[in-house]
């Protein structure tokens, strides 16, 4: 789910949708494997500049209140290192277009290492992930190619 949600492409299939009592909309939707949702009503919201070292952007200040919490699966997976692997992979595969051509060949080789980490401890899931992220980048022109 966190790679199709960080592809944007997630299908409605894999959403549920329930009603919606605040005034702002009719519908709000959750991933329907998620083990978990919660529903915040915004009390506030503050736009501010954040600067790091790929890009300065803005970012929203939530200050929300929990007003519905619903624990579909109380026991949990663990995380392992396959999990940690494509997560690495998610958040250096939303920043490979914004940054320079050193930090992307930089990103590549994580890459490819994430990859071989999944391919090696990963289940299928994981597996499948990787790939479709694989296969995103080479539809963006970027060269995957594993080092001999």
């Amino acid at each position: 789910m966190f790679t199709l949600a960080t592809t944007n492409t997630i299908p409605d299939e894999y959403l549920t949708r329930i009603s919606n009592k605040t005034q702002s909309s009719n519908e709000l939707a959750y991933l329907t494997d998620a083990d978990a949702y919660f529903i915040c009503e915004v009390k506030s919201l503050k736009t501010s500049l954040r600067e790091d070292d790929i890009k300065s952007s803005d970012v929203n200040f939530i200050k929300s209140e929990v007003v519905k919490l619903n624990i579909k699966n109380k026991c949990v997976k663990p995380i392992n290192r396959a999990i940690h692997a494509l997560t690495e992979a998610l958040v250096n595969y939303s920043r490979i277009n914004i940054v320079d051509e050193d930090t992307r060949k930089y990103f590549i080789e994580r890459f490819l290492e994430s990859e071989r980490v999944i391919k090696r401890v990963g289940n299928e899931k994981e597996k499948e992930s990787i790939q479709i992220l694989k296969d995103d980048l080479i539809n963006q022109g970027f060269e995957i190619l594993k080092k001999e």
